[in-house]
């Protein structure tokens, strides 16, 4: 077929077309759209740049076009596409011009509305594989995409331990230390990024160590309680207390650049190193928050703006950008305990911001990483959890099981010996019952949370720790045998466990979360008037414990690892031991004596000070409990014999891995 023939055959624009068709242009364009009118586009071309054959216009015809019950519009003229026609005085080049220049102005506009509506969320096909089962579960884990770097419990240690993506076999990465918190991976994926500890202290040291195992080394001496490297391994953001400050890659301070009320975690840097994002946690609510701060072309010193992102409460419980920045990926928590993780495309000039849900049914994620070239997210899920009461005894010199069958955790037994109260794990709510298990009673119900309780000396009232949605921990009163719930005292502070007076007129508590804000304390409570009052000389001090004499409250110094007493009489504070690394304490029933833990440590064990000279003996080893899977809780307590009683809980998880393929919108 000759050119000619080709151009006789072919129809160039709408308006050739409905010319053929003896319509007006609208109505071509319509039935291409609800008549399937074989009309092509020019490849590259722009969208009104169309042609058709007539030929395949006629087999159209004969076909017979879908009844939609409207009379065929007359054939009208128009100089262009899609304009109504005018006449011929009004058509001169400049009226032509403006309406092409006007016309083109409202297409780019209806493309661009378009393209906003399209790209209000991220569109994907997510492909999930299941990597490993059965894995115990990890506070945190970093991997290059062939090897997964995770912390793994030991009884209570934490070890730096190494396994191959399928899961197996783990080995540990040797090191010189009782526990250590694994904070990042180098973007090289040549060195471990540490924060070794001994207990329970929020602050720690930062140490390097190279991958494949080796010596490690100090950075500085700057604590922080969470860091991570630039994408260029050049810088560290540190978080320390309640300010951000960035490191060199030796570890010396360069500058602060940030500053909360309370301590920033789950540091973020953008690929680029251009953003830091950062999450809070506010103690009032214990509600999360996204921040984030920009890093480029801020002035060398001072703080840098921190900008609340509008990304609702309960935002970030874990997140990562992928490699080219476009996407971030992160995690919430919903009141209800379901964990979403979302996908966020980055907004851009040409494009608003998108986001869309993960459709994964499988919850909570408890870490999220991604791989080398950020196509692939890795999930670690908790898929599993058991736990049970284990009673040390003193005879056997072994744990034996107890209160079987009963989810019991926090245990506190009546004076009398006769009743006990105790938290339920499943739904942190607060029963009763006799030390036999019989007329069992509960005396919370969800939402409320409870963390920690006390029987009063009389055994008529419970005094426990517990959290209502979007309030901090406080101290409640309820009977014995049910009823309504009281505050003990006023104020918003974050209350710990309480302790009875022994004559039930008071009680005393630690603040709690205030480790970084330097705002921690010892209060008594007096429950006529319902005033909490700070006890002089007890800064910084937390787990408070009044003896059953009422003559000594105990408490714990969490950074220097230190055991004080108070005796009531001369409001004296006295150290009585170091070394205590764990965050719990128990006085012997006639007072002589404070059991205390220190699980953090190489011989794990619970010893018994004596409070006339400080002196130490064992009254249990946890070791046997590092052989077999799990971890001992952070609780331990007395049965009216003074025989330990400790938590033991065996998690497992479940490691994926999502590959996901950007369609349109993203």
């Amino acid at each position: 077929m000759t050119k000619n023939q080709v151009n006789q055959e072919r129809l160039d624009s709408w308006k050739e077309i409905a010319a053929y068709l003896k319509r007006d242009v609208r109505t071509v364009i319509r039935w291409e759209k609800e008549r399937e009118l074989p009309v092509r586009r020019v490849p590259g071309g722009h969208k009104q740049a169309v042609f058709a054959y007539r030929d395949e216009i006629d087999t159209w015809l004969q076909r017979g076009k879908p009844n939609t019950g409207t009379e065929p519009e007359p054939v009208t003229e128009s100089p262009i596409d899609g304009l109504e026609p005018s006449r011929e005085s009004d058509r001169s080049p400049q009226r032509a011009i403006v309406i092409m220049i006007a016309v083109g102005f409202a297409c780019g506009i209806l493309a661009l509305t378009a393209m906003v509506v399209r790209s209000r969320r991220v569109n994907f096909r997510p492909v999930i594989t299941k990597i490993s089962s059965n894995m115990e579960s990890s506070p945190a884990f970093r991997t290059d995409g062939s090897r997964l770097y995770f912390t793994q419990s030991e009884g209570g240690r934490h070890v730096l331990k190494y396994a191959p993506m399928s899961g197996h076999p783990v080995q540990a990465l040797e090191m010189p230390f009782d526990n250590v918190g694994l904070m990042d991976f180098s973007n090289d994926h040549r060195t471990l990024l540490l924060a070794p500890y001994q207990g329970i202290e929020a602050e720690k040291n930062l140490w390097t160590v190279p991958a494949q195992g080796g010596t490690p080394k100090q950075l500085g001496s700057t604590l922080c309680h969470d860091a991570r490297w630039s994408p260029d391994n050049t810088r560290i953001a540190c978080a320390t207390m309640t300010s951000i400050l960035l490191l060199d890659s030796a570890g010396t301070v360069l500058e602060t650049i940030g500053s909360f009320s309370v301590s920033p975690y789950l540091l973020a840097w953008s690929p680029d190193g251009q953003r830091l994002r950062v999450s809070i946690n506010d103690p009032s609510t214990q509600v999360l928050s996204a921040w984030e701060i920009a890093i480029a072309g801020a002035p060398a010193t001072g703080f840098r703006p921190a900008v609340k992102l509008p990304w609702g409460e309960n935002c970030c419980t874990a997140a990562t950008w992928t490699r080219d920045g476009t996407i971030f990926i992160y995690a919430t928590v919903e009141p209800t305990g379901r964990t979403r993780l979302m996908m966020r495309r980055e907004g851009t000039l040409w494009r608003s911001p998108a986001e869309s849900e993960l459709p994964l049914r499988i919850s909570p994620w408890t870490a999220v990483g991604l791989d080398k070239t950020g196509s692939t997210i890795y999930m670690q899920t908790t898929t599993a959890t058991r736990s049970e009461m284990l009673r040390f005894d003193s005879h056997k010199k072994s744990f034996q099981p107890f209160l079987s069958g009963v989810p019991a955790e926090s245990l506190s037994f009546s004076r009398d010996r006769k009743w006990l109260a105790y938290v339920n794990f499943r739904d942190k709510s607060l029963w009763r019952s006799r030390v036999d298990g019989t007329e069992l009673r509960q005396l919370t119900r969800s939402p409320m949370k409870v963390l920690m309780a006390s029987i009063s000396p009389d055994g008529g009232r419970i005094a426990f720790t517990g959290q209502q949605p979007g309030k901090p921990y406080r101290i409640y009163l309820v009977s014995s045998e049910g009823g309504d719930l009281q505050e003990a005292a006023d104020g918003t502070e974050n209350q710990g466990a309480p302790s009875w007076s022994d004559d039930g007129s008071s009680i005393v508590y630690g603040d709690i979360f205030c480790e970084q804000t330097q705002d921690c304390w010892v209060r008594r409570v007096n429950l006529n008037t319902h005033k909490a009052e700070i006890i002089p000389g007890s800064h910084n001090l937390r787990t408070a414990r009044w003896s059953p004499d009422g003559k000594y409250i105990a408490a714990l110094q969490p950074v220097s690892h230190e055991l004080l007493l108070l005796d009531v009489a001369t409001h004296e504070w006295k150290v009585l031991t170091k070394g205590i690394t764990g965050d719990n304490i128990n006085w012997s029933a006639d007072s002589r004596f404070i059991f205390a833990d220190c699980p953090l440590v190489e011989a794990p064990r619970i010893e018994r000070v004596n409070i006339k000279d400080g002196q130490r003996t064992a009254a249990a080893s946890l070791i046997p409990l590092q052989r077999t899977p799990g971890e001992v809780h952070y609780w331990f307590g007395l049965n009216p014999d003074d025989d330990p009683i400790v938590f033991h809980i065996m998690t497992s998880s479940e490691l994926y891995a999502l590959e996901w393929k950007n369609t349109i919108g993203i």
